[in-house]
């Protein structure tokens, strides 16, 4: 029951960091209203391209080293998280389909 506990944990931790990797990019893609910010309710070219360029150089990589050092710590297994294939894989997967695409 503890290891299940700790592999559910470990599930959600990925799947949080997954929605916090994707959510720049989301504002630039559905052209959410940023009227907290401003009167304007439409980001601009140049602030789509601004917020890319950021999540490029900052978020990305540190996203990369985040997943890399979970893969290296699950010794003995090709998943994410345990030993089998879970949500986080498949939830992985399409984040890179998506990044990529």
């Amino acid at each position: 029951f503890i290891q299940r506990s700790r592999t559910a944990m470990e599930i959600d931790e990925i799947l949080t960091v997954l929605d916090d990797l994707r959510e720049p990019l989301v504002l630039t893609v559905r052209g959410k209203v940023k009227a907290l910010l401003s009167d304007d309710t439409e980001f601009t070219g140049e602030e789509k391209l601004a917020i890319r360029e950021r999540w490029m150089k900052n978020t990305l990589p540190r996203f990369l080293g985040f997943i890399e050092k979970k893969l290296t710590t699950n010794e003995g297994s090709k998943w994410i998280v345990g030993n089998d294939i879970s949500i986080a894989d498949l939830a992985l997967y399409c984040e890179i389909e998506w990044i990529s695409g």
